[in-house]
């Protein structure tokens, strides 16, 4: 039980840290008015592996590039280009639902290894046996229902911008 809870520490503890590190708004992620170009666009200013792993909350809207070359997230503008805050907040809105599928994602991967290593150390006992079959089962269903919905949420997003 106490390395279970460990565990559970463990993992809430890594989600939180990096979860962080996502929503602190990055240097090139600063707000302007105006702009037609998509986040994909802006995209090469990140390289490192945590921004591709984790979505940025401004990814389904639309960019910009100001006079010194930075990128930065704006409102979504009808055809009058006027900004419409309700389908900027709801595009947000999908890419927060985005990144919090894929912090799923990863927990479930978190708990196929500690699966694994209840399964390792289980020294043949039917009872542990059964019992890190049953949580490897269970991660890799979650995981296989984490993934689908990511791809629905995706296309939901480029839908919507």
């Amino acid at each position: 039980m106490k390395r279970k809870t460990i565990l559970h520490s463990f993992t809430a503890s890594v989600v939180i840290i990096m979860g962080l590190g996502v929503f602190v708004v990055p240097a090139h992620a600063k707000i302007y008015s105006g702009g037609t170009s998509f986040a994909a666009t802006c995209a090469a200013a990140s390289k490192s592996l945590p921004s591709k792993i984790f979505v940025p909350w401004y990814k389904y809207l639309p960019t910009e590039t100001d006079s010194t070359g930075n990128c930065g997230a704006t409102l979504y503008k009808d055809s009058n280009d006027k900004p419409v805050l309700l389908k900027s907040i709801i595009l947000v809105l999908i890419a927060v639902i985005e990144l919090l599928t894929r912090i799923a994602a990863l927990v479930a991967v978190g708990f196929i290894i500690y699966g694994s290593v209840q399964y390792i150390t289980s020294q043949g006992e039917p009872g542990s046996i059964s019992n890190a079959k049953s949580t490897i089962t269970n991660a890799l269903i979650g995981f296989v229902i984490v993934v689908l919905a990511i791809a629905i949420i995706q296309f939901l997003g480029r839908s919507v911008s």
